[in-house]
């Protein structure tokens, strides 16, 4: 008999062959490392899916080099000898190791520095191209919203709102309520998008955001000055909330 756990609409069955397409890194993933060698805990997974050894070995270091963890001679190294940095990361390999259909993440970015940060959505976005699933749990909407295609906003386990990083621009009521914050850049683009603009918003960085508005200049023929026309006035305000 397959387990089963109690939701909203009653038992829901759960297959036993989950853990295989669905992967959960935990908010301190490295407190749950428990083989003796780097190589051994990231192969952990491969191994109860009866992979040959040859493909185990693939899967390791291939895991490995997408957490930045290239050196050969690391896999061999017990996991206490590293930093809880590098702890995190030979964690989250384990379960890239395992080529989940859909990864979970919980607070990935709770105590990284800028590098291992960079690490985290890096990841994330390589998924994003593949059309693989990641769920990410967080606390920081700044962290996410530039990689989310979908979010759920939850309050006391109710969900309060669900919908794009446009629909909750939309929603101003929501972002007070929540004291959530847009990144600045993103802000920028909106605003000018909320005056009838032809811009991209689905920005990933302030690079790309600030590409979008030079190519929105430059594809306007008209020339800025005070007074003018209405379609001139309206370019106008454009470039003054990129000044903001």
């Amino acid at each position: 008999m397959n387990p089963q756990f109690f939701g909203s609409f009653g038992l829901i069955p759960v297959s036993r062959d989950l853990w295989k397409k669905v992967g959960l890194v935990f908010q301190y993933p490295e407190h749950q490392i428990f083989q003796t060698t780097v190589f051994d805990e990231v192969a952990y997974g491969p191994r109860n899916l009866k992979l040959p050894e040859p493909e185990v070995k693939e899967r390791v270091y291939e895991a490995l080099e997408q957490v930045g963890l290239t050196q050969e001679n690391i896999a061999h190294l017990p996991p206490s000898t590293l930093s809880g940095g590098t702890r995190r990361r030979v964690a989250i390999a384990g379960l890239l190791a395992i080529r989940p259909e859909i990864l979970i993440l919980d607070e990935p970015m709770a105590g990284l520095d800028s590098a291992g940060r960079n690490l985290i959505l890096e990841i994330i976005r390589k998924r994003q191209q593949r059309n693989e699933t990641t769920i990410m749990v967080s606390h920081s909407l700044k962290e996410i919203m530039t990689l989310t295609d979908k979010l759920v906003i939850l309050d006391s386990g109710s969900m309060v709102f669900t919908g794009t990083i446009k629909d909750l621009f939309n929603k101003p009521e929501i972002l007070a309520r929540y004291h959530l914050e847009l990144p600045d850049h993103l802000q920028v683009v909106y605003q000018i998008a909320a005056q009838g603009y032809e811009i991209k918003t689905n920005i990933s960085s302030i690079q790309e955001a600030g590409e979008e508005i030079i190519n929105l200049l430059k594809n306007r023929n008209a020339l800025i000055r005070p007074g003018g026309t209405a379609e001139q006035r309206k370019e106008r305000d454009a470039v003054n909330v990129f000044g903001q």
